[in-house]
């Protein structure tokens, strides 16, 4: 705290922290802040923001490893009830409304990371990481939010960072080189 003090008096802003988001959690950062996801494969990484010319800078970011809940009772599941696309994609919206206002809703707009088939296609993979893309996509077609960019499919992990201050995700395959989305 004594550090983000001096910072501020010193430069005139916080120094921008990095909010690391694991499967089935959901974060909201703003202003000068970064969201990241370390490693993500079949699972799909959302990014939900207001593309609008409010100064305020506020977005939300999702790490998804399943389309359905399909009724099972998420809180009994070691990871959080956010794992399910279907609870939160719903979830990303009403955490980013509070932060940015309701008045802003239609500037809201979507990126999506991932979907990769890590392991190839068997009858156990059932095309998982095709699965959550395509269930994230009617979803978010549902809450009427415009899904601008995706980086989807392909057989290789990655990581994710996205910039609050302006925006700016960036994606690092494993083994290549950083791509922005």
């Amino acid at each position: 705290m004594i550090r983000q003090l001096f910072n501020k008096e010193k430069t005139g802003s916080y120094d921008s922290r990095t909010h690391y988001v694991g499967i089935g959690e959901v974060k909201l950062g703003c202003s000068n802040d970064q969201l990241k996801i370390t490693s993500l494969g079949s699972c799909i990484g959302v990014v939900l923001y207001p593309e609008d010319e409010d100064p305020v800078k506020c977005a939300v970011m999702g790490h998804i490893m399943l389309p359905r809940s399909q009724g099972r009772e998420p809180k009994k599941y070691t990871f959080g009830p956010t794992r399910f696309a279907d609870i939160a994609i719903p979830l990303m919206v009403k955490k980013l409304e509070k932060a940015i206002g309701k008045h802003r809703r239609k500037a809201i707009v979507a990126k999506i990371i991932g979907g990769a088939e890590m392991f190839g296609y068997t009858k156990i993979t059932l095309k998982i990481g095709e699965e959550n893309a395509k269930v994230t996509k009617a979803l978010l077609k549902d809450e009427k939010i415009p899904l601008i960019k995706e980086f989807t499919g392909g057989d290789t992990g990655m990581s994710v960072k996205f910039r609050v201050s302006d925006y700016l995700l960036t994606v690092k395959p494993t083994g290549g080189r950083i791509i922005i989305i």
